[in-house]
């Protein structure tokens, strides 16, 4: 068999097989790489591309190549950066466990707001909304800070709702999940959000989908709900008592989900088959904090103390007519420079 001919099969085999069993290709990025600390809480891409991540020493940001990081000395309130968030108008506020907010301007940092009556907060969380940071920590009180005046409105003692996060839905209602179902969250007071099924219901977790629908995670289950309506159920019976802490929807539609200390599964689209991804990157018993897809569908996966994983070519590329294709039907398979291409449209490089 002549090696050409032997590329060719294996392509085809390839093409028939599940890529998603596979361990994906991936970067590992620790301190050693240059990463304020191997404990990361949070990242984002912002508007220009670059990559912040919000450890437990210090806020890094990266541009494909190099980290730079920025401590106390460089303005921060804090090193222990919990939070990272950039608004509409480009400003990042950066929030910590500390000594509350810093805020960065065309590169400049300098401290936001520092203390609420005279002490200091600690932020878990931020969320922008009309005009205000809706800053808290889960179980404790919820903070609404005024953007222009930089100072505290409102403290809002939730008790005795228990809210784990804030979030915005896709009606762009502020709403709180708590431990008792959903609630909006209007004029300083809870309204209850009836759901059929969801009832006091313990929310942990939240993803808007781009059909209107949102996912709400608990504890052993992913809920699908639109319109107010409970359209579909993920069982997720791993193990006892699963906490569903945080979920990410890619732009392929996949479902991806942690449980604290034990890695990160994916649910795909079109199955409800919960694949343990995390243990093909040896993750088990790891502590999953973030999920990130940037601009390039890279996805990245922040942990507690073993740094950040980016998985990159996750998906092999479809091409199909709309994209210039004759017919989607494609039952031969030929070899071209350095491009193999093989049945189901599918491109590897």
């Amino acid at each position: 068999m002549s090696k050409n001919l032997l590329i060719v099969c294996t392509l085809v085999i390839l093409c028939y097989s599940q890529i998603y069993s596979q361990t994906p290709p991936y970067y590992h990025y620790t301190s050693s790489n240059g990463l304020a600390s191997s404990t990361v809480f949070h990242i984002i891409q912002d508007r220009a591309g670059y990559l912040w991540f919000g450890t437990l020493n210090g806020l890094s940001r990266f541009d494909g190549t190099r980290f730079i990081t920025y401590r106390t000395k460089d303005g921060l309130n804090s090193n222990s950066i919990t939070h990272i968030l950039e608004t509409e108008d480009n400003k990042l506020y950066v929030s910590n466990f500390e000594r509350g907010i810093n805020l960065i301007t065309n590169g400049k940092i300098e401290n936001y707001i520092e203390n609420i009556n005279g002490k200091y907060f600690t932020t878990a969380y931020m969320i922008d909304y009309q005009e205000n940071l809706f800053t808290y920590t889960p179980l404790l009180s919820i903070n609404i800070v005024n953007k222009i005046h930089r100072d505290s409105i409102y403290i809002f003692n939730t008790s005795p709702i228990m809210v784990n996060k804030l979030v915005i839905l896709p009606d762009n209602k502020l709403a709180a999940l708590t431990q008792t179902g959903l609630y909006h969250i209007i004029n300083y007071k809870f309204n209850k959000i009836l759901i059929k099924d969801l009832e006091g219901v313990n929310l942990t977790s939240y993803a808007k989908d781009n059909d209107g629908s949102y996912l709400l995670g608990s504890f052993g289950a992913i809920y699908r709900i639109k319109d107010n309506t409970l359209i579909k159920k993920y069982n997720i019976k791993l193990f006892d008592h699963i906490k569903i802490e945080n979920i990410f929807i890619d732009s392929k539609n996949n479902i991806w989900f942690n449980a604290p200390g034990k890695g990160f599964y994916v649910i795909y689209i079109g199955t409800d088959e919960i694949i343990n991804l995390g243990t093909k990157l040896k993750l088990d018993i790891t502590h999953i904090t973030n999920f990130l897809e940037d601009n390039e569908g890279n996805i990245w996966i922040t942990t507690f103390g073993k740094g950040v994983y980016c998985l990159n070519n996750l998906y092999l590329k479809n091409y199909m007519e709309y994209d210039g294709l004759i017919n989607n039907s494609i039952n031969t398979v030929m070899l071209q420079g350095e491009r193999y291409w093989c049945k189901k449209n599918k491109q590897i490089k």
